[in-house]
């Protein structure tokens, strides 16, 4: 009797591992966690009520499946701007520093060049990823709300995009290009970078890019540039998968006074 017992159960053991093996149990909401994605806010360490309230809309939203990870933002002024800015920008970034004021879009200001940096650093850090089943970072800025479908619309727009895409924009302003889908778009240019989604292959493009030119302009004028010259291919929605968030707006920003002058022109590439 006891032996009949045994056989029984050993035969329940082995059918519930098949079970197991052959229909897996399903997770919320039917996002599969296949650890391709790692999800990034961008934050300093000083601004804990911007992070806070980033974290909690992400939280109401179907990004709340995914692990939020911080990642720490650049201070500009603790940079040395001899160092990582070309030669022609040097100029242009000494005098927004010392009059609090730009005459072009792109130009730099200590807090821009913190922002770009921090991009610069995450994309670096997907390039040197250990993890081989991470192949995209999904980076947020925490200025910015997701809305309850940011994944679902972020996983549909990689899906139609083409198999060489480097960088998927998911919040644009200005944004001016030539649409190949209902929901993609090949952009010629635009501003914002509250939503990036870099690919390994991308980010090592990115990196080396910079490495190779050093930084002239604030991230989204380097980008927007890089795409026209096809040093990088990038691709935008033609919709914004997150919101700004009103009491969080951008405070890397300088006043924009062009005074009659071109504010589109970045060193020669227009941004219009």
């Amino acid at each position: 009797m006891k032996q009949n017992l045994n056989i029984v159960i050993i035969i329940g053991l082995v059918l519930l591992i098949l079970i197991l093996c052959f229909f897996p149990i399903s997770r919320k909401e039917g996002f599969e966690s296949k650890g391709e994605d790692k999800v990034f806010v961008i934050n300093l360490p000083k601004d804990k009520q911007r992070f806070q309230e980033f974290k909690d809309y992400y939280d109401k939203s179907d990004m709340k499946h995914h692990p939020l990870h911080t990642f720490t933002a650049v201070i500009g002024k603790d940079v040395n701007s001899e160092e990582v800015l070309a030669e022609h920008a040097k100029p242009d970034f000494k005098r927004v520093v010392q009059t609090g004021k730009r005459q072009k879009h792109h130009e730099l200001s200590h807090g821009g060049l913190g922002c770009f940096l921090s991009h610069y650093n995450v994309a670096k850090q997907l390039t040197e990823e250990q993890d081989p089943t991470i192949q995209q970072y999904i980076v947020f800025e925490d200025d910015n709300v997701c809305t309850q479908d940011t994944h679902k619309k972020i996983k549909e727009a990689i899906k139609k995009l083409p198999d060489n895409w480097d960088i998927l924009i998911g919040q644009t302003w200005r944004q001016t290009g030539d649409k190949i889908s209902s929901d993609i778009q090949k952009p010629k240019s635009f501003w914002g970078t509250g939503l990036v989604v870099y690919n390994k292959k991308g980010a090592q493009r990115f990196v080396d890019e910079v490495n190779k030119t050093k930084i002239d302009g604030q991230v989204d004028a380097y980008l927007s540039r890089a795409n026209q010259q096809g040093k990088l291919n990038i691709y935008s929605t033609n919709e914004n998968l997150v919101e700004d968030n009103s009491h969080n707006i951008s405070n890397i920003q300088m006043q924009l006074e062009g005074n009659g002058r071109d504010v589109f022109d970045y060193y020669g590439t227009s941004l219009e």
